[in-house]
């Protein structure tokens, strides 16, 4: 879908019309449709906000666990580079 290049801006176009159609000032400035300012109501109104969208906000949530060390296994490994010079005792061992 393409726009419409317009031959003036909208906000040249409502000049002398007060609010620029946001009805009352405070519906466009100040904070009345955002819940308050700046990180107003994270604790109470816009805690929802808070776990969705930032949950590390208060140092908690999202960090992972530890495993136990009885349950973690530890694997033995070999460089396969290894194995041709430990071949001859391999042999020897059956």
């Amino acid at each position: 879908m393409r726009t419409i290049p317009r031959r003036r801006k909208k906000s040249r176009k409502l000049r002398g019309h007060r609010l620029h159609g946001y009805g009352q000032q405070r519906q466009h400035r100040r904070s009345g449709r955002q819940g308050g300012f700046g990180k107003a109501g994270v604790k109470k109104h816009l805690w929802t906000w808070i776990t969705a969208y930032n949950p590390d906000y208060f140092g908690r949530g999202r960090r992972g666990f530890k495993r136990p060390r009885a349950v973690v296994r530890d694997i033995k490994t070999i460089n396969v580079g290894e194995l041709e010079g430990m071949l001859h005792d391999l042999i020897a061992l059956g």
